[in-house]
C-alpha cells in the first residue's frame, strides 16, 4: 500500500445545470434503490457481522444497493485507526443511534425510527423498498486526474414523477475500500480479513456536497438536472491514506435530510498517467472435486472499479511447487465498469493424490499490463483421484478416539448413494481403529466424501487415523491422511469411458446471466454433431438436476437451462460429450 503525505487540501465548486455532456440518466420509470449507512466502529465486536449481513445483501441486489459505513461513536475512537469524518455525529444524531452496529435505509422511518439496530431485518426492510417505484432516476460519471487528484463529478437526475416535496436534496459520497487496520470481533467476517488485519470498505471519506446535500428546486414529472462538481481527493483522512486506485462515488437524491429515493455509483476513469483499469481480486479457492481427471478448477471474485472499455479477457499466471501455469479467463458479456463477478476456471492439469498451496497473479486484462499492481492470492489445492480396474475395493478407515464424529459416503454422478458408513463407538483411550468396508462401485464416476463434525479431521492428539483404498486382493491404491478439518474428498472412476483424460477436450462455455433466477443460458461450441449430457451438480459434487442426452449440432450452441426448482446457491453445470467435457460455475439468486 502506498504512504501518501498526511494532510487536506479540497476544493468544491458547484456547476448550475446545463448541456455540459450528453444525458446518461435513464428516463424511463426504476424502482428505488437502497443506501443502507451502517455505523460502525473499529472496537466494535459485533460490527463485522454487520458488515457481513450488509454485503449479502448488496451482493444479492448487484446496481440496486449501495453500502455507506459510518466510522462513528465511542467505539470508532481512540482506535489504533480513525476512520472518523466530520459527518457521522450529525447523521448519528438524526438517526438516534444508540448502539453498533446499527443503520439506516434510505434514512426511512421504520416504526416511527429511521435507526434499525436488529441487523437481521436489514434485508428484509431492504428488499422491500426496493419493489417500490421511485419518481427520479440518477446516474453519476467521475473523471480523476492521476497526477493533481483533482476529481470531475457529473451527476444527472430526471423526473419520472412527482416529488412530494418542493426541495430535494442532491448528495454526493466520496467512499474508499481496501483500508488495511484492526478491527474487533473479525472472526465473523471472514471475507474481509486478510492475514491478521481487517480490510474496511466502503467508508465514508467525504461528503462533497456537504452535510446534507445540495437544494434541488425542480422537482416535478419530466425535469432534468445535470449538476458537476470539481473536487480535489485529500491525500488523506485524519492520517488515513486516500488511495485513489480504492476511491468510489456514490450519488443520492433525498427528500430532505431523510427518505433516500434513489442512487447510483459513478462511472470512474482516470486521466493524465492514470491506470487503464482498476480492479481487485479476492475469494480465491479452489472449486469441489467433483470430475474424475487430473484437473482441477479455482474460483475468484472480480471487482471492476474503472476500466477504459469492458473487460473481455483476463490473463493469469497459477503458480505451484509443480511449476507455472498461465490462464486466459474470457467474460462474455464483458465486464463493465461497477460490476463484480465470481468465475470459475476452466479446468487445468494439476498433480493428483498431493496436496500444494496456489498463488494466483493477474498478467493482464484484455492484454494490458497497465493496472496498479496488486498482490498475488494464495489458496491450499489438492486433487485424490484414482481409476479402479475392478468394480470391488476395500475402504479401510483408521478413526481417532471420537468415532462418533465420523462418517463417510459415496454418491455417484447421478446422486445416488451407493455406501455410507459411521458413526462409530468412541474408543476408551487416544489411539486409532481401523474400520474396513467392501466397496461395490458404479460404472462411471462417484465421489468419497468423510466427514468430522468438530471439523479436525482423524489425525490429531487424540489418534493418527487416515483413509485407505485398496484393491480386492488388498492391494494399497490410494492413502490420505486424516489431517482434514471438517471433510474430505477422493474421487473414485471405475469402468469410465475417456478415463485417460489426456483425451478429452475442454470446451469453452459461458453462461448468462449469472447469477440466474430462472433460467440460465449454456452457450458452447462444439467441432461436430454429436450428444452431451447435461448435469447441474451441487457443491458436494451431486447431481440435482439432469437434462439428459441433448443432441448437438456442430458449431456455437445454446441451451437453456430451467434453475427455478433449484435453491439459492452455488453449483456447478457439467457437459461431457464423445472426448469433451466443459465446466461453468451457477448462482442461483431469487
Amino acid at each position: 500500500m502506498k504512504n501518501f503525505i498526511a494532510g487536506i487540501g479540497l476544493f468544491c465548486a458547484l456547476t448550475a445545470s446545463g448541456t455540459a455532456q450528453e444525458r446518461f440518466v435513464d428516463e424511463t420509470p426504476q424502482n428505488r434503490k437502497v443506501v443502507l449507512e451502517e455505523f460502525t466502529g473499529v472496537n466494535c465486536g459485533n460490527c463485522p457481522d454487520g458488515h457481513r449481513r450488509a454485503n449479502a445483501l448488496r451482493d444479492a441486489h448487484p446496481g440496486e444497493v449501495f453500502l455507506i459505513n459510518i466510522h462513528q461513536g465511542s467505539y470508532a475512537y481512540p482506535a489504533e485507526i480513525d476512520l472518523r469524518t466530520n459527518y457521522g455525529d450529525a447523521l448519528a444524531s438524526q438517526a438516534g443511534i444508540n448502539s453498533y452496529p446499527n443503520a439506516t435505509i434510505n434514512r426511512h422511518s421504520f416504526n416511527g425510527s429511521i435507526a434499525v439496530a436488529d441487523r437481521t431485518a436489514w434485508t428484509s426492510l431492504s428488499e422491500g423498498l426496493l419493489s417500490t417505484e421511485a419518481y427520479a432516476n440518477i446516474a453519476a460519471k467521475a473523471t480523476v486526474d492521476w497526477q493533481t487528484r483533482e476529481m470531475q463529478v457529473t451527476v444527472q437526475v430526471y423526473y419520472t414523477g412527482n416529488s412530494p416535496a418542493s426541495t430535494n436534496y442532491l448528495n454526493v459520497a466520496l467512499l474508499q475500500d481496501y483500508i488495511y487496520g484492526p478491527q474487533a470481533g473479525m472472526n465473523a467476517n471472514m471475507e474481509q480479513v486478510d492475514g491478521n488485519q481487517y480490510v474496511h470498505m466502503h467508508a465514508l471519506r467525504d461528503l462533497i456536497t456537504g452535510q446534507w446535500g445540495e437544494e434541488i428546486t425542480t422537482t416535478i414529472q419530466g425535469s432534468f438536472v445535470e449538476k458537476t462538481y470539481t473536487y480535489t481527493i485529500p491525500e488523506a483522512v485524519r492520517e488515513v491514506p486516500v488511495e485513489m486506485g480504492n476511491i468510489s462515488v456514490v450519488a443520492f437524491l433525498a427528500e430532505g435530510h431523510t427518505e433516500i429515493i434513489t442512487a447510483c455509483e459513478a462511472n470512474l476513469s482516470f486521466t493524465n498517467g492514470g491506470p487503464d483499469y482498476i480492479l481487485h481480486l479476492s475469494n480465491f479457492a479452489q472449486e469441489a472435486h467433483n470430475t474424475c481427471d487430473s484437473r482441477i478448477r479455482f474460483s475468484a471474485k472480480a471487482e471492476i472499479r474503472a476500466a477504459v472499455e469492458p473487460v473481455s479477457s483476463m490473463d493469469f499466471i497459477l503458480n505451484t511447487s509443480d511449476g507455472q501455469r498461465e490462464y486466459t479467463h474470457t467474460f462474455e458479456p464483458a465486464l463493465e465498469a461497477g460490476s463484480t463477478v465470481t468465475f470459475t476456471s476452466e479446468p487445468i492439469e494439476f498433480p493428483i493424490n498431493q496436496e500444494m498451496e496456489a498463488s494466483l497473479s493477474l498478467a493482464a486484462v484484455n492484454g494490458s499490463d497497465n493496472f496498479p499492481e496488486m498482490d498475488s492470492l494464495t489458496a491450499d489445492f489438492s486433487k485424490y483421484y484414482m481409476n479402479i480396474p475392478s468394480q470391488e475395493m476395500i475402504l479401510t478407515v483408521a478413526q481417532d478416539q471420537y468415532g462418533e464424529e465420523i462418517t463417510w459416503n459415496v454418491v455417484t454422478d447421478e446422486g445416488d448413494t451407493i455406501g455410507q458408513g459411521g458413526p462409530y463407538a468412541n474408543l476408551q483411550n487416544m489411539g486409532t481403529r481401523n474400520r474396513i468396508d467392501t466397496l461395490t462401485l458404479a460404472e462411471g464416476c462417484q465421489t468419497f466424501t468423510i466427514y468430522d463434525a468438530t471439523g479436525d479431521g482423524i489425525h490429531n492428539t487424540q489418534g493418527d487415523g487416515h483413509i485407505d483404498f485398496s484393491d480386492i486382493e488388498g492391494n494399497t491404491l490410494l492413502t490420505r491422511d486424516g489431517d482434514y478439518g471438517d471433510s474430505a474428498v477422493v474421487m473414485i472412476s471405475y469402468n469410465l469411458p475417456f478415463a485417460n483424460e489426456n483425451a478429452m477436450v475442454q470446451i469453452k462455455a459461458q453462461l448468462y446471466p449469472n447469477p440466474a433466477s430462472e433460467n440460465a443460458n449454456l452457450r458452447f461450441e462444439t467441432e461436430a454433431a454429436c450428444q452431451a449430457d447435461i448435469k447441474i451438480l451441487n457443491q458436494a459434487g451431486q447431481c440435482v438436476l439432469d437434462l439428459g442426452k441433448q443432441d448437438i449440432p456442430a458449431g456455437i450452441h445454446t441451451v437453456s437451462i430451467p434453475v427455478n426448482s433449484l435453491g439459492n446457491g452455488i453449483y456447478i453445470i457439467h457437459v461431457q460429450g464423445q472426448g469433451f467435457q466443459g465446466i461453468q460455475k451457477l448462482i442461483v439468486n431469487r
